[in-house]
Formats: C-alpha cells, sequence, structure tokens
C-alpha cells in the first residue's frame, strides 16, 4: 500500500514553483503598486475567497447555503452605512466598527445545549 500525498505534492514541481512566485508577487504588491491597484487586488483576492468557498460548498459538498451569500450581504451594507458619506473607505477604521455592529444587530449564533 502506498502512502497518501498531499495534494500539492502531487503537481509537477514547475507549477509548484509557479504558486510559489504567485504567492510572493501578491505579498509584495501592496509595496509597490499605488492604491487603487492595491484596492482593486484586495477585493479580488476577498472575491476569489468569496467563490471559493461557495465552490466547495455547493460544488464538492452539494449543499445549498444562503447564509453563506446573507453574511456577505450584510458586511457589505453594513460597511456603506458605517462609512461616513464623502469620505474614502478606511480598512483599519471601519472593520472593528462594522464586526461590532454586526455582533449587535444580527442573530446571534450560539450552539444550542
Amino acid at each position: 500500500m502506498s502512502s497518501p500525498k498531499a495534494n500539492l505534492e502531487v503537481l509537477p514541481r514547475g507549477v509548484q514553483v509557479a504558486l510559489a512566485l504567485c504567492v510572493v508577487a501578491l505579498a509584495a504588491f501592496p509595496f509597490v503598486g499605488t492604491d487603487f491597484y492595491t484596492q482593486m487586488v484586495t477585493r479580488m483576492m476577498i472575491m476569489a475567497i468569496f467563490a471559493m468557498s461557495l465552490d466547495l460548498l455547493q460544488g464538492v459538498t452539494g449543499l445549498v447555503s444562503l447564509g453563506h451569500a446573507a453574511f456577505f450581504g450584510i458586511a457589505g451594507y453594513a460597511l456603506a452605512f458605517l462609512t461616513p458619506q464623502g469620505e474614502p473607505v478606511s480598512r483599519w477604521w471601519t472593520l472593528p466598527r462594522v464586526t461590532s455592529w454586526r455582533r449587535t444587530n444580527c442573530i446571534p449564533m450560539r450552539p444550542s445545549h
């Protein structure tokens, strides 16, 4: 019997190197890119994470999750409502505010005992 290998070990060496270079490029991008492109790439990565998690839920497990989209939508609306009008969005200022707003205004999820 052969030992199971992780998916990354099965990939050819060239693909592994390309993936490592992409990770390094994304990590270095905020230091070399302008603010506009840094925010654009950040939003693209957030949407990519959302798409991958939705693919995992619906494509692999076959589960339909409306709550998944609801949390994404609630966060977007909360950010829009809590950002002062006419000012740019600042992650460091709005993230704690949106998180505390979500905790107080959304249905709390507690394990039932």
